[in-house]
């Protein structure tokens, strides 16, 4: 199996593996011939086609994904001639991408999918309302059209009342703070964790945790009234869920994956805004309604005048005045 062999060669996570395995079937059904194998043959075999045809991609972003999709394959076999060749391909739409992203300016495809932070904000107004009014959190039957209506209120005021996160709120567990400190395996886990003084999110499986490690996030510190909800929406999972632990579950009251998060967003989004909006777009959102682009520029560009990083700057130059 293919995902087995990524995993095995690459050591990442499980999720990524079936990522790449997705994408060199992508490669396969658009740039090469005859069947698809395992042994990915047919890649190094129609190297030259697989390049031409995803530089006629207009989408950066697709390029770079097919891009690195196509060297984990060559990883695989061997291929180092392949490799250095896609390799340089890669950095080329990379030093593209950072041009893109230093300057500001949003492309086509992110001007389609962008929604004001003020408008995330009403469509959470929008849906508390139907919520309260309804009181589907006190009903005592379990209605599907009321627990999807649960799940997206839910996941619009995590989004909107803590810093966005990515998908990782699809496989957060409920845990007490003492069966939190007794689980050993941390680190691939995120958790919400019931304690008396505050819940608190702890995220120790998400795509930067190397970098940062586990990540407290205190629900009470930016919102109290998330803190209410979220007690209100634990005693409503237990209710027709006793032996559930999962914060969210999908539309068949199972573990929900990060692709059903998704979708479920991109579902909600489209009704209200028509546009495919994902987390991305909503962190997006977010950093432009709190940051001045030009602002932060200045800074930066003071910063080097200066002969130091933004950074340390910011750390050990900036004091508190009175």
């Amino acid at each position: 199996m293919l995902v087995n062999r990524i995993q095995e060669k690459r050591k990442c996570k499980r999720s990524s593996c079936r990522v790449y395995a997705s994408n060199l079937r992508k490669v396969h059904n658009e740039f090469s011939s005859g069947n698809f194998t395992a042994d990915l043959k047919w890649l190094g075999r129609d190297s030259d086609k697989i390049m031409k045809g995803i530089r006629t991609l207009k989408n950066i972003n697709t390029r770079r994904n097919l891009l690195s999709a196509c060297l984990v394959g060559f990883s695989i076999t061997n291929d180092d001639k392949n490799q250095k060749v896609f390799n340089t391909e890669l950095k080329k739409l990379n030093e593209l991408k950072n041009k893109q992203l230093q300057s500001g300016e949003m492309t086509s495809r992110e001007k389609d999918k962008y929604v004001p932070w003020k408008d995330f904000l009403k469509l959470r107004r929008v849906l508390a309302r139907e919520v309260n009014f309804s009181r589907l959190y006190d009903r005592q039957k379990l209605n599907k059209t009321d627990f999807i209506k649960l799940q997206r209120y839910l996941l619009v005021q995590l989004f909107t009342n803590l810093p966005p996160q990515r998908n990782d709120y699809s496989d957060v567990q409920v845990m007490t703070e003492k069966k939190y400190q007794e689980t050993k395996n941390k680190n691939s886990l995120n958790v919400l964790v019931t304690a008396r003084g505050g819940y608190k999110f702890y995220f120790g499986d998400y795509k930067t945790r190397k970098t940062y490690g586990i990540r407290a996030l205190s629900v009470k510190e930016h919102s109290k009234a998330l803190q209410r909800i979220l007690k209100k929406h634990i005693t409503y999972m237990k209710r027709f869920f006793p032996d559930n632990h999962w914060l969210l579950l999908n539309n068949k009251y199972q573990k929900l994956t990060r692709n059903a998060l998704t979708k479920m967003l991109q579902r909600l989004f489209k009704q209200y805004f028509h546009k495919n909006v994902s987390s991305t777009a909503i962190r997006s959102s977010f950093l432009t309604h709190r940051y001045n682009k030009a602002e932060l520029e200045k800074n930066q560009q003071l910063a080097t005048d200066m002969g130091h990083s933004f950074d340390v700057a910011r750390k050990f130059y900036v004091k508190k005045a009175d």
